[in-house]
């Protein structure tokens, strides 16, 4: 809410001092009040029962000041039900205010029975069952509301275009992203079908061919997604470009393995009858029925030695 503070003219202070108040010492107070708590808020003046030397307590804050002809206002913030309350009781009418010696507001003293220094200001008087403000849209003058239309006006239109710059960047950083992404993709590629080429003992098939190509750019977009301080995801793959060498470099020392170990090859069955041959001798036919007997279990297993095909023909 905004209530009249003090006006301008001859006024005794506390201590039978008399000073002159010009129009524009009210307007410097209004503005050396603003600018100082715009940047810190912690200097905003309280509102307080009389003139207390400590400023407490505070029962509200001086949220702005404004001049309007030869008055001073002030625009009250975050007050006290208590205050409220005893203000619609009609504790406290009157009003006055504390100045440092370089007009900074120190405070706004709210008065019961003690005369105020200043004369004529409207008393204070609260609505019931709210707060309104007494005198409205009071900051500004005609001319100064045309100017902070126009600033308003500016600042969107501006917001408007930082958007717009912003999205821009952002498609152009995928773009960026996606050629480098193309490109490391086609140098992959290249050295591995060249690295192929230069081996002609290494084969890959079509399918082997992309899983390793899929391999080095997953090496390369994981370095991508670590990002950089500010949390960009674009960045260079500097830190897994080692990995990515290792890759390459066992690439190309790759070659095909011929296998110098020995191995056993089952033999085909032979005719064992060349080895045990009783061609022009006379022999029993049963021991000749026998012999042939372990003559056919031997190719059957070529492994039993003509003594136990002969044990086994006789079982």
């Amino acid at each position: 809410m905004w209530i009249e503070i003090f006006k301008s003219g001859n006024h005794t202070d506390s201590a039978g001092r008399e000073r002159n108040f010009s129009d524009e010492d009210i307007s410097v107070i209004a503005e050396k009040y603003n600018q100082s708590i715009a940047t810190d808020k912690s200097g905003e003046a309280p509102v307080v029962l009389g003139h207390p030397t400590d400023n407490t307590p505070a029962y509200g804050w001086v949220e702005r000041l404004a001049r309007r002809g030869n008055i001073l206002l002030a625009k009250l913030k975050n007050l006290s039900p208590e205050l409220i309350e005893k203000v619609r009781q009609g504790a406290f009418r009157k009003v006055s205010i504390s100045l440092f010696p370089d007009l900074m507001l120190r405070h706004i003293g709210l008065l019961g029975a003690a005369t105020p220094a200043v004369k004529g200001l409207k008393n204070i008087s609260f609505a019931a069952g709210e707060i309104t403000e007494i005198i409205s849209d009071f900051d500004y003058t005609e001319k100064e509301t045309e100017v902070k239309a126009e600033l308003i006006e500016k600042i969107n239109f501006l917001e408007q275009e930082n958007s717009k710059i912003l999205k821009t960047l952002e498609e152009k950083d995928l773009l960026v992203q996606k050629f480098i992404r193309d490109a490391k993709n086609k140098e992959f590629r290249e050295f591995i079908n060249s690295s192929l080429r230069a081996n002609n003992c290494l084969k890959l098939t079509p399918a082997q061919n992309e899983n390793l190509i899929e391999i080095m750019q997953l090496v390369y977009e994981r370095g991508l997604k670590k990002g950089d301080a500010k949390g960009n995801d674009f960045s260079d793959y500097s830190e897994n470009e080692d990995l990515l060498e290792k890759i390459k470099s066992f690439i190309s020392g790759l070659s095909t393995q011929i296998n110098t170990e020995e191995f056993a090859v089952r033999q085909s069955k032979k005719d064992n009858s060349d080895y045990y041959s009783f061609s022009g001798r006379k022999v029993q036919p049963d021991r000749m029925l026998l012999h042939n007997r372990a003559l056919e279990i031997m190719n059957e297993d070529p492994t039993l030695s003509y003594e136990e095909a002969i044990l086994e023909a006789q079982s």
